[in-house]
């Protein structure tokens, strides 16, 4: 037979009856006779369900002007594991300093899934719960460091399924929490839906007394699809503090989807007192506000003329407080644009007013691809509030071929804040890197001047990564100065890690 990979299917019949199969991989390759033999394309390596990495690192540093050292040992390690039904993914990480305080544990986090056919069960330590989906995101949950502990269970059956969640967690802000939450729809997707969602959630005030206060919310909400293209969600929802005391709260939303271009706009009222802890209806306004937010998203298809692609994203809410009658606005948009196979644009920009203040973010840059190893890019970033400004300005040249990458970047700083001694703050610095598959050098040189002082910093640092046994890396640098300070200090750190 020609040379290539055959499988073969292997049955065996033992005597008692019973039957077994399996799938052989077979490498057909003709072996010719000179010399160096021609070794067979081998076949691919065994994929397993799990695999375990981590790593072991240590460093010492010794600033010689401040005459101290300090140094520290990080340990972390995990653990995947994943087939068609389960999935385990557990982190351990533990830093000691070697000043003898107590080690941190931060970076540890678990997660355990089992799915069935029409459902699935999860549980996490430091990890997501998940959210639900309905239209205001009545528990939305997010990642964190806190000592949290969650349970969440999901079935469905024909059109009707269910959420449940449990969680408990401890950490310096809103300690000892509890909270549950759970919620049952019936329809489906892309025709009709109909949702009543509850949530409960326990904690020490916002003062940090001993009084553990109480909230809940309890929610009913539709979606309905007029087509493919055309749907609206809508959603009332009433809530109940042991402070604040009830309100209510509703939301309307429709969306309309051509596929290039996306529309959608919609209508928020929440009363004085709504207090719904884990739900997201808009960015970080979550009680006293109305009014109306929208977006609309762009996505070009095909090339056209000498754009080869453009995307465009813009989201803006306005909303008044039933409270005072002040407003919160908020705008958010970006543009990325690529003109023929050599530049791409990308431009974005936030604006937000309420009773804070206003926030402005304006971001520019451009990539410029010389050829297929050399490229340049020029990023500028603005940001303005009504206590502090701030102008950046970054110019990057890179070179990659091969195993080889070689960076050269300039960058200028200017930061004023009011009512600062230390304002205003300038910085500009030249930084370089080189490296290989072996080794990693850069050099970066820093001129820092604020309103009292002001100084040259140089640091360098020199990175060496050999790989062994095939699967393990071991990573030793040096570096010289400290990178954060002012002026150059006689600073030199020594560290080693091994990953796996």
């Amino acid at each position: 037979m020609p040379d290539g990979r055959y499988q073969f299917a292997v049955s065996v019949v033992f005597t008692d009856g019973s039957r077994d199969a399996a799938l052989i991989d077979v490498m057909v390759a003709k072996i010719e006779s000179r010399p160096g033999i021609q070794v067979p394309e081998p076949l691919p390596a065994v994929e397993y369900p799990h695999r375990l990495y981590g790593s072991f690192s240590t460093l010492y540093r010794y600033n010689d002007d401040q005459d101290q050292d300090d140094g520290e040992a990080r340990l972390r390690t995990g653990l995947d594991y994943q087939d068609e039904n389960n999935t385990v993914r557990g982190v351990f990480q533990a830093i000691q300093d070697y000043d003898g305080s107590s080690a941190t544990f931060n970076g540890t986090q678990v997660m355990a899934e089992r799915r069935w056919l029409t459902g699935k069960a999860k549980g996490v330590f430091r990890d997501n719960l998940g959210n639900f989906r309905d239209p205001m995101q009545l528990f939305s949950d997010f990642k964190t460091e806190r000592n949290k502990l969650g349970f969440t269970v999901d079935q469905g059956y024909d059109r009707l399924s269910g959420t449940a969640v449990f969680f408990s967690s401890e950490g310096d802000v809103d300690s000892q929490e509890q909270g549950a939450a759970a919620r049952l729809s019936y329809g489906e997707e892309r025709s009709w839906l109909v949702g009543t969602s509850f949530t409960y959630r326990r904690a020490v005030d916002e003062y940090f007394s001993d009084e553990r206060q109480g909230s809940h919310a309890a929610a009913a909400d539709l979606q309905y699809w007029f087509s493919e293209s055309f749907s609206i969600a809508a959603e009332a929802v009433t809530t109940d503090d042991e402070v604040l005391g009830s309100d209510q709260g509703y939301v309307l939303k429709g969306e309309y989807d051509l596929g290039a271009i996306r529309f959608s706009a919609g209508y928020t009222n929440l009363g004085e007192n709504f207090k719904a802890d884990f739900a997201d209806p808009l960015h970080n306004v979550d009680r006293d506000a109305q009014g109306f937010d929208a977006g609309i998203d762009y996505f070009m298809s095909q090339p056209v003329w000498v754009f080869s692609n453009l995307s465009a994203t813009l989201r803006f809410f306005n909303l008044t407080r039933h409270s005072d009658d002040s407003t919160v606005r908020e705008i958010d948009g970006s543009l990325r644009l690529g003109v023929g196979s050599a530049d791409t644009l990308f431009l974005s920009i936030y604006n937000r007013e309420d009773e804070f203040g206003t926030n402005t973010n304006c971001m520019g840059s451009l990539i410029h691809r010389w050829d297929d190893s050399w490229s340049t890019m020029l990023q500028a970033n603005y940001t303005d509030t009504d206590t502090s400004d701030s102008l950046r300005f970054m110019l990057t040249t890179s070179y990659t071929r091969a195993e080889v990458i070689g960076r050269l970047s300039v960058e200028w700083t200017r930061r004023t804040i009011d009512y600062s001694r230390f304002s205003p703050y300038d910085q500009g610095y030249i930084r370089f890197d080189l490296s290989d598959d072996l080794w990693h050098f850069q050099l970066q040189t820093k001129y820092s001047r604020n309103g009292e002082e002001s100084g040259m910093n140089v640091f360098s640092r020199l990175d060496y990564k050999p790989e062994f046994l095939h699967r393990y890396q071991a990573l030793a640098y040096i570096s010289l100065g400290n990178r954060s300070s002012i002026e150059t200090e006689a600073q030199c750190e020594i560290g080693f890690e091994v990953q796996f």
